[in-house]
């Protein structure tokens, strides 16, 4: 199930041995389905495999279950890469925070999920939400949708 709507920016810090009631949110919303870019899947490697000190065969076990949830990652285009100039510019975000941005306005998207940006920030279309800020706030989001192409 992919829809264009939202694209998915968080790396799963934890995972479900730390007992992070985070990790349950997250895979609430990846089995919602969505759009994932390349550069999310890149962090989220890099995180595990760093930070968590995952072994190679459980981060590409994690890779393949997100695919098989939310379909292909959309690449790192040069339409993205220029959208993405443009944001960092504009917006004073660093380049790879602005490649993530970049692939959800060049998707159509209207929503970002993220813990790493800004609750309710907007960057022209897309609007950032983030999935835990909401939970703690006692306030759930409402469904966005994909702005039509024209």
């Amino acid at each position: 199930m992919r829809r264009a709507g939202e694209n998915y920016e968080w790396r799963w810090r934890r995972g479900r041995v730390s007992g992070d009631p985070r990790c349950r949110v997250a895979e609430d919303a990846l089995e919602r389905g969505g759009t994932v870019g390349i550069q999310v899947l890149n962090e989220f490697a890099h995180v595990a495999s760093r930070k968590l000190r995952w072994e190679r065969d459980r981060v590409e076990r994690a890779l393949q279950v997100i695919e098989a949830l939310l379909g292909p990652p959309l690449p790192l285009t040069a339409a993205v890469h220029a959208r993405a100039l443009g944001c960092a510019r504009r917006h004073h975000l660093p380049f790879y925070d602005a490649l993530i941005v970049g692939a959800a306005q060049e998707a159509g998207c209207r929503k970002l999920i993220s813990e790493d940006f800004q609750h309710g920030r907007r960057f022209g279309e897309v609007l950032v939400s983030n999935p835990f800020a909401a939970r703690e706030n006692g306030r759930r989001g409402g469904r966005a949708w994909p702005r039509p192409r024209d």
